[in-house]
């Protein structure tokens, strides 16, 4: 009989089962207060661990997304830096290529009226 005593015993609380439960993969006896209890506890830690885990994911995330908006706001800076110093660059060309064309135009027509005066 004192064999089916500790049979009935759980090995968590050490008293005889009330509502006993097996545990499937183990194939354990457990009161069910007991199984609830370690389960709680496992579920708590490991939910933890999640949150834990999470929350250093979400940190290295916030550091890339400001690395991205840092990239993206330099790369607008430097674009905008080219684009200013090229539309100086073509405006100095626009004058200077205004200037020759009316220096060229003036000399062609003087020869133009040279030679015409060489004609009369």
């Amino acid at each position: 009989m004192d064999s089916l005593e500790k049979q009935l015993i759980c090995p968590i609380c050490l008293e005889m089962f009330t509502k006993p439960v097996v545990i499937l993969p183990c194939q354990h006896n457990l009161c069910r207060k007991c199984a609830n209890d370690i389960f709680q506890t496992e579920l708590s830690e490991g939910i933890a661990m999640l949150v834990g885990n999470n929350d250093r994911i979400q940190a290295i995330i916030s550091l890339l997304e400001e690395s991205c908006r840092t990239v993206e706001e330099n790369g607008r800076k430097q674009k905008s830096h080219v684009c200013e110093t090229f539309d100086h660059l073509y405006a100095l060309l626009e004058d200077r290529k205004g200037e020759l064309t009316l220096k060229i135009n003036a000399e062609q027509q003087e020869k133009v009226d040279y030679i015409k005066g060489l004609q009369h």
